[in-house]
């Protein structure tokens, strides 16, 4: 499939963004991951399980790369990355933010113009959920090596359903039992897991729980000094806790490989 390249992204003739998505909202969305509480401690936790999966000069395919904060950290730590979304306001961001990573633009959900088995990992943080599964797992399959990881995160708990996920667009949050599934279907073979954010379950809980319609919630806007104090308490989390099994959090990780 020929590629043609504009402003430093490859894409092809026909490639199109899906709708509704604005330069505004990638602005937010790229404050979020610089200064909400959520982000950075799951980037360094992420991060971490990257390096146990792949050692650094691997090659890297992120699906559903956003604004590109982790395509640029792995990026950053050696490894050789090409990252694809469907945004090109986001991508357009993340090529501002490490000039080695290679840029698509392309639906993860549908067969990408890349070649097949010609990455040693693939990740997909926050994706799964949006999307029909099969389709992006097969995509992550095809195009893994035999025996390469796949490393993704998940909203967590049937039970944390709010409107804060209808807003986003999720259409569940995960058990492990769910996934794993998803997972064997595909053709992946579940090596483990954790949970992000367990420290601040209660919160998370309680905040959604009171939620109603239209409102802020202590979660999605804390002022600035709490939105410190969470942050410090997800990063003590991600530093003490973040090699062991977690068996609760907002957030779901896995990592498996190709069977």
């Amino acid at each position: 499939m020929p590629l043609m390249v504009v402003d430093g992204i490859e894409r092809t003739e026909e490639a199109v963004e899906p709708a509704g998505f604005t330069d505004a909202r990638a602005a937010h969305l790229l404050a979020l991951e610089r200064d909400h509480f959520w982000f950075p401690p799951r980037l360094a936790l992420l991060a971490r399980r990257l390096v146990a999966l792949a050692p650094p000069g691997s090659e890297l395919v992120e699906l559903g790369c956003g604004a590109g904060a982790f395509a640029a950290h792995a990026a950053s730590l050696g490894y050789r990355v090409t990252a694809v979304d469907a945004h090109l306001s986001l991508l357009a961001a993340a090529r501002k933010r490490h000039p080695t990573m290679r840029l698509i633009h392309a639906d993860v959900a549908r067969a990408t113009p890349l070649p097949s088995e010609a990455f040693s990992v693939c990740v997909c943080l926050d994706v799964l959920e949006h999307i029909e599964p099969s389709s992006l797992l097969a995509e992550a399959r095809r195009l893994l090596r035999p025996g390469g990881a796949l490393l993704l995160s998940v909203p967590a708990h049937a039970w944390l359903w709010s409107a804060l996920d209808e807003e986003a667009g999720h259409r569940c949050r995960y058990s492990l039992a769910m996934l794993s599934k998803e997972l064997a279907r595909a053709g992946f073979v579940l090596e483990g897991h954790t949970h992000y954010q367990l420290l601040l379950l209660p919160l998370v809980f309680a905040s959604r729980r009171v939620l109603t319609a239209g409102s802020s919630s202590l979660e999605r806007r804390p002022s600035p000094l709490l939105g410190r104090v969470l942050r410090r308490v997800n990063e003590l989390e991600v530093r003490f806790l973040g090699g062991r099994q977690l068996p609760a959090g907002s957030s779901l990780i896995a990592w498996a490989r190709r069977a």
